[in-house]
């Protein structure tokens, strides 16, 4: 980039002429980089207007290229790694999104009970009493008693099931579902 430096100590020291503000217009048009040096410049300038123009003529050509690594080039670093850390930001709050998803979503039964060669007693969360017959499987829903108090049996049991007539009560086995809001009765 061929920076008219001169050209531009004069410009902001209002000692250039009309064709010379014109062709300090016509170079930061001329390219990006060149219309954010001018601003920078200018807001420089606005804020010591004295201190700048006098430091701006002392400055030699070295002097304006570390100043144009401090005003542009410093700028394009800074925009840079604000995109780098939101990306990474919106990463992780999908993995985390996701990850609280499948941790949050596993189906894991309340309660499960087993019996081999003996019958079992089971009390339920809303007090409802099952007598799991030999060689049964019962699993209790881990949204019981949410809205309805679901239960899975693989076997035979009796059941003595509380009243609730807010929250029916289900028992499915194999292909049969039985939904009561209150009663007796054996499944097998």
């Amino acid at each position: 980039m061929n920076t008219p430096w001169e050209l531009l100590a004069k410009y902001f020291a209002k000692e250039a002429n009309e064709a010379e503000k014109a062709e300090v217009e016509k170079w930061s048009h001329s390219h990006h980089d060149n219309t954010l040096l001018l601003e920078k410049l200018n807001f420089l300038f606005k804020k010591n207007p004295q201190s700048f123009t006098s430091d701006f003529k002392k400055f030699k050509d070295q002097d304006w290229e570390t100043l144009y690594h401090k005003t542009i080039a410093a700028d394009a670093k800074k925009v840079i790694w604000p995109m780098v850390w939101k990306l990474a930001a919106s990463i992780s709050f999908i993995i985390m999104a996701l990850t609280s998803i499948i941790l949050f979503n596993k189906r894991t039964p309340l309660l499960e009970v087993v019996t081999t060669n003996h019958t079992k007693e089971v009390w339920l969360p809303d007090s409802s009493y099952v007598l799991l017959n030999k060689n049964s499987k019962l699993t209790v829903a881990a949204d019981y008693l949410k809205s309805s108090r679901k239960v899975n049996l693989l076997g035979e049991a009796f059941f003595k099931v509380k009243s609730n007539p807010e929250c029916p009560f289900s028992v499915s086995s194999f292909e049969v579902s039985t939904t009561v809001l209150g009663t007796q009765f054996n499944v097998s």
